[in-house]
This record gives C-alpha cells, sequence and structure tokens, in this order.
C-alpha cells in the first residue's frame, strides 16, 4: 500500500466512521492539526453531507477492493478483523470525531 493509503486505513481503524464523515476528519487532521496524510492538494468541496475529496473516495475504494475495509449499504466504513491496527487512542479520535462534526455543522450553515 502507497503512504496516503497506509495513513487513511490507520485513522479508519482508529474509530468506526462514515464514508461521508472520514471526509471531515481527513480534512481536519491536514489542516487544523498539521498531520501530513497527503491530501493537501486535493480539491475539497463543501457538500450538504460535510466536505467531500474525490481523491478520498478513491482510496476508499481501492481499500475496499483489497478487502482492507468493508463499506457496509449505509456508507459505515469497518476495517476487515486481521488488518487493525491501533494508532491513536479511543479518546483521541473521539475528540478528533466531535470536531469534525462541530467543523460539518458550521461550513454546512455558512452555505445556507
Amino acid at each position: 500500500m502507497d503512504s496516503r493509503l497506509e495513513k487513511l486505513f490507520e485513522i479508519i481503524g482508529c474509530v468506526s466512521v462514515s464514508r461521508t464523515l472520514i471526509h471531515s476528519l481527513v480534512y481536519l487532521l491536514e489542516f487544523k492539526y498539521g498531520f501530513d496524510i497527503g491530501y493537501r492538494d486535493c480539491s475539497w468541496k463543501n457538500t450538504v453531507y460535510g466536505l467531500y475529496c474525490e481523491d478520498i473516495e478513491r482510496d476508499l475504494e481501492a481499500l475496499e477492493k483489497r478487502g482492507v475495509i468493508v463499506i457496509d449499504r449505509n456508507g459505515f466504513i469497518r476495517v476487515n478483523r486481521g488488518y487493525r491496527q491501533e494508532v491513536i487512542s479511543q479518546d483521541e479520535a473521539y475528540s478528533i470525531l466531535k470536531e469534525a462534526v462541530k467543523h460539518y455543522i458550521i461550513n454546512f450553515y455558512k452555505t445556507l
């Protein structure tokens, strides 16, 4: 796996997230927390569902095709058993998740 896919996989392995929320999490990690995940040059878009990056969507599909992750019909992503890796604590993951939701809500209301 290339570096960007590995980093995306590590984020997914920390917390169960929806397909739409992973975009906001990656954005926050890149731009608020300064982690270089590999999506800074992505063309970020605000949608009704939150932030969106086509590169992330392609990478999610690549991870799913390799059998590393499973995306259920409701859009929730989980790591296949045997692939899970702990990268950050659950408290840190929930803190980032909370910040991503807050960021999404603020950006959503700005578009109204």
